[in-house]
């Protein structure tokens, strides 16, 4: 038997080179992150804990996650917005682009769909943080 959210974690650990902070957690412990610089950078990743389900055979047992991603990048000033929200796009077609690969190429990831509908997140807490949120399904081995 696999932990099946800690899987989910390492799985996203893999992002850490692209984002300053990558985190898997409730929006509270995000929130609570960002008030301490040494725990916090951006541009960040954040995954909401996922909605798991698992599902299986007598030879195979897998695990599907339902989860929200947000990506999240400082606003430096107002006139640099459209930049922000531009380099924001770009971070998560990075992500998109990451995950189809390992789906298509390795063993940990059997599945990737994803909803391309991106919603914009208006400035958050009192630091001007912008981004966009997006919704994904992975597949990976592993079950109860």
């Amino acid at each position: 038997m696999s932990n099946l959210l800690k899987q989910f974690e390492e799985y996203f650990k893999r992002f850490d080179e692209e984002f300053g902070s990558v985190y898997v957690a409730e929006t509270e412990a995000v929130v609570r992150a960002s008030k301490h610089a040494d725990e916090f950078a951006y541009p960040l990743l954040h995954l909401e804990l996922p909605t798991i389900r698992t599902q299986g055979t007598n030879e195979t047992a897998n695990a599907r996650y339902k989860g929200l991603a947000w990506v999240i990048v400082k606003l430096e000033d107002y006139e640099s917005r459209n930049e922000a929200f531009g380099g924001a796009i770009e971070l998560i077609q990075t992500v998109i682009k990451r995950m189809r690969e390992d789906a298509y190429e390795h063993d940990e990831l059997l599945e990737f769909t994803y909803d391309v509908e991106f919603e914009p997140i208006r400035p958050l807490w009192v630091d001007d943080a912008i981004g966009w949120e997006f919704n994904f399904s992975i597949l990976m081995p592993g079950g109860l």
